[in-house]
């Protein structure tokens, strides 16, 4: 799959991947924004209730970094539709080109992403050690 998107007038090619864990349940996926490659995956309850989040790790550019965004429950939005696969692997995506913050992974205090316009907060990880609580 690939995302396009238009930043200030330029057009930049966001190579990703997707795929769907054994259990039909877990999207997970890489994203490629610049020169930095992330994996990242779907972060919700175990019960698969409630609200989500996202999950990036594994970057090229520090192995190390693993931040997790979350706190919004996506379901209330009619473009977010989990029977239909094409719109999950839009959503998902969507948040994790904001979470690249333009190739410069899990440094934002929060991520929205622009289909159904959800804010998630950063909830752990590297995001959290780059702001004062006060912020978070």
């Amino acid at each position: 799959m690939e995302v396009w998107t238009v930043i200030s007038g330029i057009v930049v090619l966001l190579p990703a991947t997707f795929s769907v864990d054994g259990l039909g349940t877990t999207y997970k996926g890489t994203i490629q924004v610049n020169t930095v490659t992330c994996s990242f995956a779907e972060y919700k309850n175990k019960d698969g209730r409630g609200p989500r989040g996202l999950r990036l790790s594994s970057c090229t550019s520090n192995k190390t970094l693993d931040c997790t965004y979350y706190g919004e429950n996506p379901h209330n939005c009619k473009a977010y539709k989990p029977e239909q696969q094409k719109s999950i692997k839009k959503y998902y995506s969507a948040l994790a080109e904001s979470a690249m913050n333009n190739g410069d992974p899990c440094t934002l205090s929060s991520i929205t992403e622009n289909i159904c316009d959800l804010s998630y907060l950063c909830y752990d990880g590297s995001c959290k050690e780059n702001h004062p609580k006060e912020e978070l």
